[in-house]
C-alpha cells in the first residue's frame, strides 16, 4: 500500500496573529480586572463579588475559545462526565451545547473560516430529526414540556456538530479518549466508594444513575481499542479500567446498565477488530459465560437491585406502571405523538387511567420537575414523536451505523468500531433508558462527517500526485486537516 501525505493546512485560527491574540487577551483581562475590582470596592455583598468573578471567568474563557475554537472540542469530550454540574438552569452540558453552535457561527460571520462541506448522508438525517421535533410544537400537549425536550435534544445535536467539524484524525481521537477514560476511572472509583462504603446509589456528575451507567457501558469498547493499541503499563491500565467501569455501573444501581454491559461484552469479544474469523465463534461462546458470571456477581454484590426477585418486587422501580400508561397514551397519539417532551407531563394522569400504582409520583424527576419519563427509549420516542418521528429518529441512527460500517475499511477502523459499540450500548440499554440526547451517541453520528471530508481531500491529493487532475488551485479550503493523512485503503494500489 502506498501513502500520500497532505500538506498541513492553515489552522482554524488562521489569520489571527499571535501578537494580536495576546494583545486582545491582555486587554480583555485588564478590563475584567478593573471592572471586578470596582464592583468589589463599592459592594459589601460577597455574592456580588462571586458573581463578578464568575462572569470574568466566563468572558475570559469565551475569549480564549474564540481564538482557539478547536480547544472547545477537547473540553466537550472531557466534560461529558460532568454534564450536570452547574447552578440553576445553567450547567456544563448546556454551556458546551451553546458554545458548540455559537462559536463556529460567529467565526463564519467575522472571519474567512468556513465549516467543512459535510456530506448529506451525515447531516441530512440529523436535520430531519431536528425539523420533525420542531414541528411537534404545533400539536404539543405541553409547551413547557416541548421547550424542555427540544433543548435536551439540542445538547446531543451540538456534539454531532462538534465531532463533524473539529475531528481531524484517528490519532486525535485516541488522545482525547485516553483522557476521557482516565477521568471515568477516577469517577468510577469514587462511585464505588460512595456506594459500597457509604451505601448511596451513585450517579457520578451526570445528573442520574442511568445516564452515568450508560457512560460506563460506552467506555468498554474504548478501553478495548486503547488497550490493544498500547503497550506496557498503559496497556495494563486500559484493561484494568474495564472492571472499574463494571463496578461503577453496579454502584449506579442501573438495571439497564447491567443489560447494556452484557450486550457490549458480547460485542467486544465477538467483533473485536483484527480477530481471525475462525476464533469469533469460540469468542461468542466464551462471551456468554463471561456475561453469566457478571450477572451472578452483580446479584451477589447488590441483591436488592440485580436479582430477578428484586426486579419483580418493585415492578421494575415503577417501570411496569409507566409502560402500561405509555401504551394507553400510544393508542391515542400513535401517529404524531404528544410532541417532544410531552408524554412526561401527561404520564401521571395516564398512570391513573391505566390503573397503575401512584408510587411513581415519588420519583425525583416528578418531585423536582413535575414529569415522569417513559423509562424506555423506544416507547418514549414513539410517545413523543409518533410513528412518523419514530421512523425518522431511528432511521437517522441506522444511517449513522451504516456510515460507521463504511469507515471500517479505512485507517479509521478502530474509531468506527468504537462508534458501533456506542450504538450497541445505547440501543441495548434503550428498554430501560429515557433520553434521546446521549452525547456519545450523537458524537459518533456526527463523526463520519469529518471522515468523509478528509477522505475526499485525500483522494484529491492522490489524483493530483498522479497527474490525473488539472493542476491544483493555489490553496485548498481551510477545512483541510491539520495533520498529514495516509491514503485510505479504498484508493490504495
Amino acid at each position: 500500500m502506498t501513502s500520500t501525505s497532505l500538506r498541513p493546512a492553515t489552522s482554524i485560527s488562521a489569520g489571527w496573529g499571535a501578537s494580536t491574540r495576546a494583545a486582545k487577551r491582555a486587554a480583555i483581562a485588564a478590563i475584567l480586572v478593573a471592572v471586578g475590582l470596582g464592583i468589589a470596592f463599592v459592594s459589601d455583598s460577597l455574592i456580588s463579588v462571586l458573581l463578578v468573578a464568575a462572569f470574568a471567568i466566563a468572558i475570559t474563557g469565551a475569549a480564549f475559545l474564540w481564538n482557539e475554537p478547536n480547544r472547545l472540542f477537547a473540553i466537550a469530550v472531557y466534560l461529558m462526565w460532568f454534564e450536570a454540574l452547574g447552578v440553576g438552569p445553567v450547567n456544563t452540558g448546556r454551556t458546551i451545547a451553546f458554545l458548540a453552535i455559537a462559536i463556529p457561527m460567529a467565526r463564519i460571520i467575522t472571519s474567512r473560516w468556513r465549516i467543512p462541506a459535510i456530506e448529506p448522508r451525515v447531516w441530512l438525517p440529523i436535520a430531519l430529526v431536528v425539523l420533525w421535533c420542531l414541528l411537534t410544537v404545533f400539536w404539543s400537549a405541553d409547551v413547557a414540556g416541548f421547550i424542555t425536550g427540544f433543548l435536551a435534544l439540542f445538547l446531543g445535536v451540538a456534539y454531532a456538530v462538534l465531532f463533524a467539524i473539529f475531528t481531524e484524525s484517528p490519532e486525535q481521537m485516541y488522545r482525547l479518549l485516553e483522557g476521557w477514560v482516565v477521568v471515568g476511572v477516577v469517577i468510577g472509583l469514587l462511585s464505588a466508594l460512595v456506594h459500597y462504603g457509604l451505601g448511596y446509589r451513585s450517579f457520578g456528575f451526570t445528573g442520574g444513575p442511568n445516564e452515568y451507567a450508560l457512560y460506563n457501558v460506552e467506555a468498554f469498547p474504548v478501553c478495548v481499542v486503547l488497550a490493544t493499541r498500547s503497550s506496557g503499563w498503559k496497556r495494563l491500565f486500559f484493561w484494568a479500567a474495564i472492571p472499574v467501569f463494571f463496578i461503577g455501573t453496579l454502584a449506579a444501581g442501573s438495571r439497564g446498565g447491567l443489560i447494556g454491559i452484557g450486550m457490549i461484552t458480547v460485542f467486544c469479544m465477538v467483533t473485536r477488530p483484527g480477530m481471525p474469523a475462525s476464533k469469533r465463534v469460540l469468542a461468542g461462546v466464551a462471551s456468554l459465560f463471561v456475561v453469566a458470571a457478571g450477572i451472578l456477581l452483580a446479584g451477589i454484590l447488590d441483591p436488592e437491585r440485580f436479582t430477578l426477585l428484586a426486579f419483580v418486587s418493585d415492578r421494575g422501580a415503577g417501570r411496569l406502571d409507566i409502560w402500561s400508561a405509555g401504551i394507553v397514551g400510544l393508542k391515542e397519539h400513535w401517529l404524531l405523538g404528544y410532541g417532544i417532551g410531552g408524554f412526561a407531563r401527561q404520564a401521571l394522569a395516564l398512570v391513573q387511567r391505566a390503573g397503575g400504582s401512584l408510587e411513581v409520583a415519588r420519583q425525583p424527576n416528578f418531585r423536582d420537575q413535575n414529569n415522569i419519563p417513559a423509562h424506555n427509549m423506544y416507547l418514549g420516542v414513539a410517545l413523543d414523536l409518533g410513528l412518523v418521528g419514530f421512523v425518522i429518529y431511528f432511521g437517522a441512527v441506522g444511517v449513522a451505523i451504516k456510515n460507521l460500517i463504511d469507515m471500517l475499511r479505512s485507517r479509521w477502523r478502530d474509531i468506527a468500531w468504537i462508534g458501533l459499540g456506542v450504538m450497541v450500548a445505547v440501543l441495548g440499554t434503550g428498554p430501560f433508558g429515557s433520553t434521546i440526547n446521549v452525547k456519545m451517541q450523537w458524537a459518533f453520528m456526527g463523526l463520519p462527517g469529518a471522515y468523509f471530508v478528509r477522505r475526499t481531500l485525500t483522494d484529491r491529493e492522490v489524483r493530483r500526485a498522479r497527474h490525473l487532475d488539472i493542476p491544483a488551485p493555489a490553496a485548498i479550503a481551510s477545512s483541510e486537516p491539520t495533520e498529514p493523512l495516509v491514503e485510505p485503503d479504498h484508493v490504495a494500489r
